[in-house]
């Protein structure tokens, strides 16, 4: 056999030869040879039978490349969800004063961590007869006729502040200013709110949410049940997107919905027993479901906030919100 026919042969089974290997053929059977390399590309044990021809592999044998059929991905199964909060379920049969004290302060530790980020903060203990503009990371305990009090772990501070806003009791919140009189005369309240640099994250997936029975999601035909107040990350390849989802009875317009981002908190509560879910992760898409049936469609610092009715569905587009 020629040298020409030699390599044809090969590269009719698709096996391109090194320079070594077409010299140690001199000594070696041709076919032999190829059979030992077409176990190695499939990866037979020296058992097998594999018969050929010039023209590659007889009928009823395979060839490399077609030997294993690729297995059609099942509808969703490249579609990858991970819950990344949620409320814990409280046992309202055994909860007693000091599992709501633990509620105050699980939201507050993890509420400071955000805030942490942004401001350098002293312990309320440590103010006192400071001269220098100082900032506390505290949670409301009492809105006042000319401010707030906020509370840490080691003590309570009076806040002299007029610009109250969208501020309520139980809000974790940064002030900073002077100390006079054991009593602060703030300058700035500082809410955790989402970063300014926050940018919106998408993937290339229909989604839809169905409320009309259960709360769940459809993601390429993966469908997951979701729990009220959750937050979830989506993934699909190389895509990732952070869902996160609230039902509730109220009626909340714009602004509310806002708020929830702004104080990266969203409260629930059953039988005066609050319960708190914190928004550690910036979300891409905030959809609430009201039993109000309000609809809202709006978009702040990068997250795009949907609300619609219990008994609606919501549908996005692979282009986008």
């Amino acid at each position: 056999m020629s040298e020409e026919s030699v390599i044809k042969l090969f590269l009719q089974n698709d096996i391109l030869l090194k320079p070594e290997e077409f010299i140690a053929l001199e000594k070696k059977n041709h076919k032999d040879f190829l059979e030992e390399k077409l176990r190695e590309k499939r990866g037979l044990t020296n058992n097998g039978n594999v018969a050929l021809s010039k023209g590659g592999a007889e009928r009823g044998t395979t060839t490399p490349g077609d030997h294993i059929k690729p297995k059609q991905p099942e509808e969703g199964s490249d579609i990858e969800i991970k819950v990344l909060g949620e409320l814990k379920e409280i046992d309202k049969k055994k909860i007693n004063v000091m599992d709501i004290v633990s509620v105050y302060n699980k939201k507050y530790n993890e509420v400071r961590d955000i805030l942490s980020e942004r401001t350098t903060s002293l312990s309320i203990n440590k103010t006192e007869n400071n001269k220098d503009r100082v900032s506390v990371i505290g949670i409301i305990s009492q809105k006042t006729d000319n401010g707030l009090t906020i509370e840490d772990e080691t003590g309570a501070l009076n806040v002299i502040y007029s610009g109250n806003g969208d501020i309520e009791n139980d809000d974790v919140v940064a002030v900073s200013g002077l100390i006079k009189n054991n009593s602060m005369f703030a300058e700035d309240v500082i809410l955790p709110d989402i970063p300014l640099d926050n940018i919106q994250k998408i993937i290339s997936a229909e989604i839809s949410f169905d409320f009309s029975k259960s709360d769940s999601i459809d993601i390429e035909g993966k469908k997951i049940k979701v729990k009220n107040a959750s937050l979830f990350s989506v993934r699909k390849g190389k895509e990732e997107m952070k869902i996160l989802f609230y039902r509730t009875n109220d009626r909340l317009d714009k602004g509310k919905l806002i708020n929830f981002l702004r104080k990266r908190s969203i409260r629930t509560e059953e039988n005066t027993i609050p319960s708190f879910l914190i928004i550690k992760e910036v979300p891409d898409l905030f959809v609430v479901s009201s039993a109000a049936g309000e609809k809202t469609r709006t978009n702040y610092k990068s997250v795009t906030i949907i609300s619609t009715g219990l008994e609606d569905k919501i549908k996005l587009g692979k282009s986008g919100f």
